[in-house]
């Protein structure tokens, strides 16, 4: 029936034998490109045409495209879900179909052994890429005029850079919209870490830099006892 994807029962010498069931096809494949870098797809999750009947059963390939690593997977209820897929570009199939008919026999479910399947492609951005351009050190002993220079590319929309105090681990400056370069000024001498994030909250590698400056100046003054007679 259609609710079933089966056609009607055939009476053979008194015997109702059921005939072979339409063929499933994939319906739909919805998934959420990952947001940052490096990260996956939490999942992807597949929904055939119809629903399947109690001796029906359905194994589905996913491929990828470019290593052509494959994984299968019975689909069971509803929908199949693949977790934690990497972007790529995937061929997802129905590998096998069958049925078990009125003598408890497994058929395909396609005459002709043909498979559905359907390609898709999960993309993420690319990463966060900071890099240091120029660095300013200290002229003099106790002043603040070292600077840091940098370039921020990829990662989604405006970027924003941090600039950590080492010894405290805390955030002493920071830089918002940043489109492509910016500098920290005024700077006293010490240790320093400096990492960018995008509208997405992606992170860049943290870069470690120190600001130095020369020793202090020491003035030192020697007294001669002079005995006038």
């Amino acid at each position: 029936d259609g609710a079933t994807g089966y056609n009607k029962p055939l009476s053979v010498k008194g015997i109702n034998v059921t005939a072979r069931p339409t063929a499933p096809k994939i319906k739909s494949i919805n998934y959420t490109n990952p947001l940052c870098f490096g990260d996956k797809a939490d999942s992807m999750v597949v929904i055939l045409n119809r629903p399947l009947s109690d001796n029906e059963s359905v194994t589905l390939e996913l491929e990828d495209q470019n290593t052509h690593i494959q994984t299968h997977k019975k689909y069971q209820g509803n929908y199949l879900v693949f977790k934690n897929v990497k972007p790529s570009k995937y061929k997802i199939s129905i590998l096998k179909a069958e049925y078990i008919n009125a003598k408890n026999q497994k058929i395909p479910s396609y005459s002709d052994g043909a498979a559905h399947s359907k390609t898709i492609t999960i993309t993420a951005p690319e990463a966060v890429n900071l890099s240091l351009t120029k660095i300013q050190h200290s002229h003099c002993y106790g002043d603040s005029i070292g600077s840091i220079a940098y370039r921020v590319t990829g990662g989604t929309g405006s970027k924003t850079c941090y600039l950590v105090d080492e010894a405290t681990a805390s955030i002493i400056k920071e830089q918002v919209n940043i489109e492509g370069s910016g500098v920290f000024n005024k700077l006293p001498a010490g240790k320093y870490q400096i990492y960018a994030t995008d509208q997405n909250g992606c992170h860049s590698a943290t870069i470690a830099q120190s600001i130095t400056s020369p020793n202090a100046l020491l003035l030192q003054v020697h007294t001669t006892d002079v005995t006038i007679y």
